[in-house]
């Protein structure tokens, strides 16, 4: 979807953009996303219909004793209702997380059904609301979140390029709406493999890494970055939900730079991302200098030290063994270039006829060029 025709459904929605949605703080949703009206509809339609069934599927998780799905599934509805300002059901998830930890299975029936309560309210609340006509299909006629790349600004260029990645549509849409406001140039991954396979294939100066992904996750994805000679400068700035502070210690220690929390804070947002893409750059720059001054101080080391020069020819003496006039010498290793004369000495050895005469021209032109 272009930016055009986002701006000209924020003029068709105008006043009649509710001024209330149940289980929603609205102008909290909004102010995240910059107040894109449209844009936050759209992801709240696109999170009702992913979280259709969730509770159901953790519910199943719970009863196979899949404690870990059972609460991935719980993280996932935390932190997208976060991020979209559903505040029933991040309280509802966060605290269905905190009952699946400690395997309290007698609140765990209470603690389901009040997200499940919770989900309804906002997936009736959003029915209600005019179809946004912003969705996109894929390739199987599925919808999508269109994830857009920012429109460039004028005068303002920007070529950090991010890559976020996130395994929540919704999340990674609200990310790019905030991003887009400073021009970064973006990538996506929904996966730590193709996370890896991104910046393997294409220059990456900052990556925004989840935490939790199914298949590899967030601390698996920074190791192998480390790891790697080629991306180990990379800086990675974890995305987590802000009661996970395990998982953001545990994220240091797999060497990320930063963290940022969700639901996310725009400012917070754009403040971390900003430092630490000037820190990358200034490193960058000075790498590129570094090497400039190693190369510039290889060449200077070749005319350091002992020369071995002949007495006699004044030929020198090369690290292999081999004699050279002193000319060619320099002219190998050096810029410098070479124009030949003679020495007053040498003048009256080879030309004693004309020598007192030349060096005394020489002499007056050297006296008038100085007194002009």
């Amino acid at each position: 979807m272009t930016a055009e025709s986002e701006d000209i459904r924020e003029r068709t929605l105008g006043s009649a953009f509710p001024e209330n949605i149940p289980g929603i703080d609205i102008s909290s949703g909004l102010e995240r996303l910059g107040g894109a009206r449209a844009l936050f509809i759209r992801l709240l339609k696109e999170f009702c219909r992913d979280s259709a069934g969730m509770t159901d599927e953790i519910k199943y998780a719970l009863n196979h004793d899949d404690m870990d799905k059972a609460a991935q599934l719980a993280h996932t509805l935390q932190g997208v209702a976060g991020n979209l300002s559903a505040k029933d059901i991040y309280q509802a998830a966060l605290k269905l997380q905190s009952g699946i930890r400690q395997r309290n299975g007698g609140l765990l029936d209470g603690l389901l059904e009040a997200l499940d309560q919770a989900l309804r309210q906002v997936v009736e609340s959003v029915k209600s609301l005019e179809p946004s006509g912003l969705e996109q299909t894929d390739e199987k006629g599925e919808k999508s979140i269109a994830l857009e790349r920012p429109a460039t600004r004028i005068g303002h260029d920007n070529n950090c390029r991010i890559l976020i990645v996130e395994d929540v549509p919704q999340n990674m849409q609200i990310i790019s709406s905030i991003l887009k406001k400073e021009n970064y140039r973006l990538a996506f991954a929904q996966d730590g493999k193709t996370a890896l396979e991104k910046v393997r294939d294409g220059k990456i100066d900052l990556i925004l890494l989840d935490i939790v992904m199914p298949g590899m996750d967030g601390f698996e994805v920074s190791r192998k970055l480390k790891e790697n000679p080629e991306t180990t400068d990379i800086p990675v700035i974890f995305t987590s939900v802000k009661d996970e502070m395990e998982n953001i210690l545990k994220g240091f220690e797999a060497g990320a730079v930063d963290y940022v929390t969700k639901p996310f804070n725009p400012s917070e947002l754009l403040a971390r991302v900003r430092t630490h893409a000037e820190l990358k750059k200034k490193r960058d720059n000075e790498k590129e200098l570094i090497a400039r001054l190693e190369a510039t101080l290889a060449e200077v080391k070749q005319l350091s030290g002992l020369l071995p020069i002949c007495s006699g020819c004044k030929k020198i003496r090369d690290d292999e063994g081999y004699w050279h006039q002193l000319e060619k010498y320099f002219s190998s290793r050096t810029e410098v270039q070479f124009t030949h004369s003679l020495c007053p000495a040498c003048m009256k050895e080879l030309y004693p006829d004309i020598a007192e005469r030349v060096l005394k021209n020489m002499m007056s032109k050297k006296l008038s060029d100085k007194d002009g």
